[in-house]
C-alpha cells in the first residue's frame, strides 16, 4: 500500500468566496451576546470532553458525530485539540470503510468467487452498499470543511498583514482535507462522475500545495500535503512521474534541511517529520522499483497501493 498523507485561479469555484462575508457574520451573531458567547464555550468544553472519552472507548461513530458538532457550531478557528479530535474521528471512520471496501473487492477477484454466482452478487452487493456509506460519508466532510471550517482560513480580499503560522497551516490542512476526501470518491467511481471527483481532488492539492509554501519545508502539514498529491497522481491519474516528481522535491528540500538543524531532528516535531519522510522514501522505491521492472499493473481506481498519511 503506498503511504499517504491521512483537499483565485488556485482555489476550486465553490470555495471562491470572500471570508469577510461569512464568517465575519458569525462573529457579530456571538460577540454581541457575552453570556451567549461564556454558554457555547461551556458547550465546547463539554463537546470536547465527551469526544475525548468516546475516542478512549473506541466508539469512533460517536466521536465523529460529537466532532461535527463542534466543527458545524463553533465560531471561528478550531484550537489544535478540537482539530486533532476532527482528524481522529474522521480518519478512523474513513480508513475503516475503505478498509472494509478493500477486503470486498479482493475477494471478488478470488478464483472459487468468480465460479459461484450467488458469492459474487453478494459481494457485488455487499461492495455497492460499502461504496455508497463511504461516499455518503466523503460527502458529509467536504461539506463541513467548505461551508463551516475553511472560510475562517480563507484569504480575505482586504487581508492586510502578516497571516500566523496556524492560520496558514489550517488552510493547507482543510484544502489538502479536501483532496483526500475526493480522492476517497474517486477510487471507485467511474465516468463522469469520476471526472467530476478527480478535478476537485486536483484542484483542492493544487491550492494546498501553493498554500503550503508559506511553511517550512519541514513542516508536517506541508510534507503531508506533498505526500498525499502524489499518491493522487500515482493512484488515481496513473501518472508516476509526476507523483515522483512531487514525492521527490519535497523528500529532498526536507532531507536538506534536516541535515542542517540537530534540533529539528531531536525533537518531538522532528519525528513526525522523519515519520512522513520515510514514506515518501518507500513510495519513491516502490514507484522508481515497478519502473525499472516495466511493471504498470496499476489499476485506474488504485485503491490501496500507495502509502497515504490519513488524517
Amino acid at each position: 500500500m503506498d503511504k499517504e498523507c491521512e483537499i483565485g485561479h488556485l482555489l476550486p469555484p465553490t470555495l471562491k468566496r470572500v471570508r469577510s462575508h461569512y464568517p465575519r457574520e458569525l462573529h457579530s451573531g456571538a460577540s454581541s451576546d457575552t453570556d451567549s458567547s461564556s454558554t457555547n464555550a461551556n458547550e465546547t468544553r463539554v463537546l470536547v470532553m465527551r469526544a475525548k472519552l468516546a475516542e478512549r472507548a473506541y466508539r469512533y461513530d460517536e466521536m465523529k458525530t460529537i466532532v461535527d458538532k463542534i466543527a458545524i457550531e463553533k465560531k471561528g478557528q478550531l484550537t489544535n485539540e478540537e482539530r486533532r479530535l476532527l482528524l481522529a474521528a474522521w480518519r478512523h471512520v474513513t480508513t475503516r470503510l475503505r478498509k472494509s471496501l478493500q477486503v470486498v473487492e479482493a475477494s471478488q477477484n478470488d478464483a472459487p468467487v468468480k465460479g459461484n454466482e450467488v458469492l459474487s452478487d453478494i459481494l457485488s452487493s455487499y461492495a455497492t452498499k460499502l461504496e455508497e456509506k463511504l461516499q455518503a460519508l466523503c460527502q458529509n466532510c467536504i461539506k463541513i470543511l467548505r461551508e463551516h471550517r475553511y472560510p475562517y482560513v480563507a484569504i480575505c480580499d482586504d487581508q492586510k498583514g502578516e497571516e500566523s503560522n496556524s492560520t496558514v497551516e489550517s488552510r493547507a490542512l482543510y484544502l489538502k482535507l479536501l483532496g483526500d476526501y475526493n480522492r476517497y470518491q474517486a477510487a471507485f467511481q467511474d465516468g463522469e462522475i469520476f471526472h467530476k471527483s478527480t478535478m476537485a481532488a486536483k484542484s483542492s492539492y493544487e491550492a494546498a500545495l501553493e498554500a503550503s509554501k508559506k511553511l517550512k519545508v519541514t513542516n508536517v502539514v506541508r510534507l503531508e500535503v506533498a505526500l498525499n498529491f502524489s499518491v493522487f497522481f500515482y493512484n488515481i491519474l496513473n501518472s508516476p512521474d509526476k507523483a515522483s516528481e512531487v514525492a521527490k522535491e519535497a523528500y529532498d528540500m526536507a532531507a536538506t534541511t534536516m541535515k542542517s538543524d540537530e534540533g529539528l531532528r531531536n525533537d518531538s516535531s522532528g519525528s513526525n517529520v522523519k515519520r512522513i519522510m520515510q514514506m515518501l522514501r518507500e513510495n519513491l522505491r516502490t514507484w522508481t522499483d515497478s519502473a525499472a521492472d516495466g511493471v504498470r499493473s496499476m489499476r485506474r481506481t488504485g485503491r490501496g497501493r500507495s502509502g497515504e498519511h490519513r488524517k
